[in-house]
């Protein structure tokens, strides 16, 4: 089971949180510590655990600062669930918060492969056992690259 938590780590007075992830792995306790995007002020952190405040404005931001956190924390645990404990290693985290903050649509990693299989053809391996594809087969590809540009509008794929 790994837990969680945010800590405000800088020494002036609006920083980034610092998510700290840590779980067990084979009887060892390990700890990963990775900057995040969500910044906030010292004292607004530190009145994040008062919950009988009567300041209405610090309740908005408390409630403003958790809205952000909560979803944050549900993908950091979420990917940890799914992935290899032999795997996880502070550069993962510092992915996992990356992908978090810089999500990628389907439909950008489907243009995007196309657009490399075009940039890269005189690299590929063709069926010939030769290398690079010739100019009827980049043709195809810069054509489907086209038609799925034009046809899929504003839809997304899964």
């Amino acid at each position: 089971m790994a837990t969680l938590k945010f800590l405000y780590r800088s020494k002036k007075q609006f920083g980034p949180l610092t998510a700290r992830l840590r779980y067990a792995n084979h009887g060892k306790l390990t700890t990963l510590e990775a900057k995040t995007k969500i910044t906030t002020t010292k004292k607004e952190f530190d009145q994040l655990g008062n919950k009988n405040t009567k300041d209405l404005q610090i309740r908005q931001r408390q409630k403003e600062l958790n809205d952000k956190l909560t979803p944050l924390q549900h993908h950091i645990l979420e990917q940890f669930a799914i992935t290899k404990k032999a795997h996880i290693n502070r550069e993962w985290l510092v992915d996992v918060l990356y992908k978090y903050h810089h999500p990628i649509t389907v439909d950008e990693q489907i243009t995007y492969w196309i657009q490399k299989i075009i940039n890269e053809a005189s690299t590929r391996d063709n069926r010939k056992g030769g290398i690079g594809l010739g100019s009827g087969r980049i043709k195809q590809w810069e054509n489907t690259l086209k038609l799925f540009k034009e046809f899929s509008g504003p839809r997304i794929y899964k």
